[in-house]
């Protein structure tokens, strides 16, 4: 009410500009109803003082005008081959293949992105509370109506500052409890076939690529099952989606496949992965609480495999990256409807067609429109 009086009173003004933004980001707005009304009741002074209006658009725009117009080429940063990493998380190495700009940033400028001022919490917060309250319940140890009430009463404690209290009780906390519930059938079924659960397990393994230079591909387990039959259960927690079995198999998301090989080399220290290795992404949320998935599908078999010759195509690529002229480039091959930490400082929306969205992204916007 106070905004509203404090606007009619500008207006009584004897010379008044009213302003609106056409476009929010990059789509484009409407017009308040407020204006729609003006326009319908002043009709032809309204036009008129549209084309007032214009006079201030133009001296906007001048001082915006440059004398000539240059177009920003992508980033191609070669820095010294010294700088460059020669020690990668498996994560990072699905960075760098596909936005090396990304870890050229983080890595070699060390630069990180600071946290927003005020902002809710958003997926990397509810998948942090997420992992820390599996990871407690499986260390406690404890089993069937003990864990559930451990994992229920974790949940509830870390998820309840997220959100308002009438809005976590009603929205979100039957999706929890869903997830929760599939987690505990799902580990369930899988203490039958393991004798020892170990959560976020640290390992790392030493290579030498076919240039002879070397590099430590490290990672840290969400959790590693020692199966009664010898092998190794690698489980990889997921509240976002997987990635498809397509990706895995083409190397573009090459975690479990390079945690396979560490686990291979004995990289898990007190780990033997003579029995065999499983890879399982285990996707919390959703319709029916959640989703256990092998990491390669149909192609499970295929795991020890795949492990090799990721692990081989990561020696090329860094022997790639030993030449001082390779670049450092920007949205390689960049994952869809994800926007990277580091777009602006490489300008993606200034030299990208479009605009650092994938295609299907920049449709949708012209349909919007």
């Amino acid at each position: 009410g106070q905004t509203a009086h404090d606007f009619t009173s500008a207006l009584g003004a004897q010379e008044a500009i009213l302003t609106r933004s056409a476009k929010r980001g990059r789509a484009p707005t409407l017009p308040s109803r407020f204006l729609l009304r003006l326009r319908a009741v002043a009709g032809e002074a309204m036009l008129e003082a549209k084309a007032r209006g214009s006079r201030y658009l133009e001296f906007a725009r001048a001082l915006d005008r440059p004398s000539k117009l240059s177009f920003v080429d992508a980033p191609r940063p070669k820095p010294p081959v010294a700088l460059r990493p020669t020690r990668f998380s498996v994560t990072q190495v699905e960075t760098l293949r596909r936005d090396p700009y990304a870890l050229y940033a983080a890595r070699i400028l060390k630069l990180r992105p600071l946290d927003p001022i005020g902002v809710a919490p958003g997926p990397r917060e509810f998948g942090t509370a997420w992992h820390e309250a599996l990871q407690a319940v499986v260390n406690s140890g404890a089993s069937s109506e003990a864990a559930r009430a451990l994992l229920l009463d974790r949940l509830r404690a870390d998820f309840a500052p997220f959100t308002p209290e009438h809005e976590f009780a009603w929205l979100r906390w039957p999706d929890i409890e869903r997830a929760a519930n599939f987690f505990l059938e799902t580990d369930a079924a899988w203490r039958a076939d393991a004798f020892e659960r170990l959560t976020e397990r640290g390992g790392e393994r030493s290579c030498v690529t076919r240039q002879g230079r070397e590099f430590t591909l490290k990672a840290r387990a969400d959790r590693i099952d020692r199966l009664k039959d010898g092998g190794l259960r690698l489980i990889d927690y997921k509240t976002g989606a997987p990635p498809s079995v397509a990706e895995v198999v083409d190397g573009f998301a090459p975690q479990m496949t390079l945690e396979a090989a560490i686990a291979m080399a004995g990289g898990f220290a007190g780990l033997d992965a003579g029995g065999g290795i499983i890879a399982v992404y285990l996707k919390l949320g959703g319709s029916g609480g959640g989703l256990e998935r092998d990491a390669l599908g149909q192609r499970r078999d295929e795991l020890a495999r795949l492990a090799a010759e990721h692990l081989s195509a990561l020696k090329d690529l860094i022997d790639h990256y030993a030449d001082p002229e390779t670049p450092y480039l920007s949205h390689l091959h960049p994952v869809k409807r994800r926007i990277g930490d580091f777009d602006a400082l490489a300008r993606v929306a200034e030299w990208s067609a479009t605009g650092g969205q994938d295609d299907e992204d920049a449709a949708a916007v012209g349909e919007d429109a």
